[in-house]
């Protein structure tokens, strides 16, 4: 998934975790707000590491507290700071201040706060960076995402913070249909076993709170973890007041589903000339190397087959299930992103990357023209981008 932004505020935030931890993706998840960005690194669903915040001063002054230090050593530990995880960690435990259990604790800890404060970073801009993540022994705490995710939503204590999730009393969510995700059944606690298993028959927050007798904000963080665990999504009659003008009758996933559809509309005559397999047998191909959602997403919807409009709208129609109605088109875009990037390695393979370059020149500037009247212009500037980034890694 090339660099991709959303509204963290909006509802966006609680889908796009836990696809990244389904799709098992590799890359740096970013928050900026101001001047500030807060970075969690991600590695096929753990989390890494975590940059942004200063968490390292209190627990250099700590160290200097607990050990005894004086003024000037602890002024050295502090000049410490700007020095990268894995560095400072070893000049810990060379100079024998702290233990590998004492620093093991500090990354993961540090990792929490740093989720945490994203979390918590309302109106900020949120983007995925796919890139590799080293994975160093002194700076790596390998937490599973969804597992410190839950942790961290049941230390909140914001009302608002819950409010952005949760419309009201009125709101009502229904469960994902994904086998795979109910295997991470084993994170709930039995108060959000028990709240899930009332998520059934329109059941509003209102009607909830009556069966269980919790208060709204208990309610309301129980929904939070199952949002952010990808066992709930809005049900499809909620909040349509939120929804982003666009063009009448489209949604903006439906004008990503459309979009991406016509970009392989527009491959099709280059596949069958440049490879020897029909347009169906190579877009087959391409679907078994996907894995998670994205799999999910496409099989068995006819993509490559004479009706490709047809096929969009199923598309449209399976996404707005496993997502909710106001997904966003984000993830829909990686998905379709990992798609087309097989296709288009494919065809270099046979074309070479001079005349592979020169395919993906020109559908960018297809995509360009197809922004007319009414279409999301983000959407444009993002699919465009998402070609870029395939432009780049053919390149590279």
């Amino acid at each position: 998934m090339p660099q991709s932004d959303l509204n963290s505020a909006g509802t966006d935030l609680c889908r796009l975790l836990p696809y990244l931890y389904y799709e098992q993706e590799v890359g740096i998840l970013s928050f900026r707000t101001g001047d500030s960005c807060i970075r969690l690194h991600l590695n096929g669903g753990l989390l890494v590491h975590a940059d942004g915040l200063d968490f390292e001063t209190p627990f250099l002054r700590e160290i200097a507290r607990s050990k005894g230090l004086s003024r000037d050593q602890l002024k050295d530990l502090l000049a410490l700071r700007g020095e990268a995880s894995e560095t400072l960690g070893l000049m810990l435990l060379e100079r024998n201040l702290v233990t590998p259990v004492t620093w093991d604790t500090f990354i993961r800890l540090r990792a929490r706060h740093h989720l945490s404060a994203a979390l918590a970073a309302e109106g900020a801009a949120v983007s995925f960076e796919a890139a590799e993540v080293p994975m160093q022994p002194l700076s790596s705490g390998d937490q599973d995402l969804l597992e410190v995710l839950a942790e961290v939503l049941r230390e909140v204590n914001r009302p608002s913070f819950f409010k952005r999730f949760v419309a009201g009393p009125q709101a009502r969510f229904q469960r994902v249909d994904d086998p795979e995700r109910t295997l991470r059944l084993d994170l709930l606690n039995g108060e959000e076993r028990g709240v899930l298993s009332l998520v059934k028959g329109g059941r509003t927050i209102g009607d909830m709170t009556s069966i269980t007798g919790m208060d709204h904000e208990m309610l309301y963080r129980n929904i939070c973890v199952l949002l952010f665990l990808g066992m709930v999504t809005p049900a499809c009659e909620e909040t349509k007041s939120r929804t982003r003008p666009v063009a009448p009758g489209k949604t903006d996933y439906a004008q990503a589903a459309d979009l991406y559809v016509a970009i392989l509309e527009s491959l099709r005559p280059r596949v069958t000339a440049a490879l020897d397999a029909g347009f169906e047998e190579v877009v087959g191909a391409c679907l078994k190397e996907l894995k998670g959602p994205s799999r999910k997403l496409f099989e068995g919807v006819g993509l490559g087959e004479a009706d490709p409009w047809l096929a969009a709208g199923s598309i449209r129609e399976r996404y707005e299930k496993m997502y909710g109605p106001f997904a966003g088109y984000l993830i829909l875009s990686s998905s379709f992103n990992k798609l087309l990037f097989l296709m288009i390695l494919q065809l270099k393979q046979a074309l070479g990357a001079r005349k592979t370059i020169r395919l993906i020149n020109e559908l960018q500037s297809e995509v360009a023209r197809a922004g007319g009247e009414g279409m999301n212009r983000s959407l444009i500037e993002h699919i465009t981008a998402n070609l870029k980034d395939i432009r780049d890694r053919i390149l590279s």
